[in-house]
């Protein structure tokens, strides 16, 4: 069992995602993605730079035990609920951090939380 950290600069609820019966990371964090392990733990601590307060930086925000590592094409499978939804009327839709197809074959980015400049770092290590 690793503990694994990582600084949050921006709590949006897409990274980690919260909602829908599950805590996952999978955008941002390639590093955590590629070496976690089943059992492991992740901790977010808040960065200095989204910390309203100086005195709130690194304060922790999340800690999660590693119940499963899926590969992209599973997670989009497993989890359709998180796809983004940017015309839902529920906010926790349109931070969906399933973003990205592989249902024909080709990586297609849905319209969600990342442009596509920021698809090869949610995609590296992990494709």
């Amino acid at each position: 069992m690793a503990l694994r950290t990582y600084r949050i600069r921006y709590d949006f609820g897409s990274a980690p995602n919260p909602f829908w019966g599950a805590l996952t990371l999978v955008i941002c964090m390639p590093v955590i993605r590629r070496e976690a392990k089943l059992g492991d733990w992740v901790a977010g601590f808040r960065a200095a730079v989204s910390a309203t307060r100086e005195s709130a930086a690194g304060t922790l925000v999340f800690a999660m035990r590693v119940d499963e590592v899926l590969p992209p094409r599973w997670y989009d499978q497993r989890f359709p609920q998180k796809r983004p939804d940017l015309g839902a009327s529920d906010r926790r839709r349109w931070l969906g951090d399933n973003l990205y197809d592989f249902s024909d074959g080709a990586v297609i980015q849905r319209e969600g939380v990342h442009a596509p400049t920021r698809q090869a770092n949610d995609l590296r290590r992990w494709t």
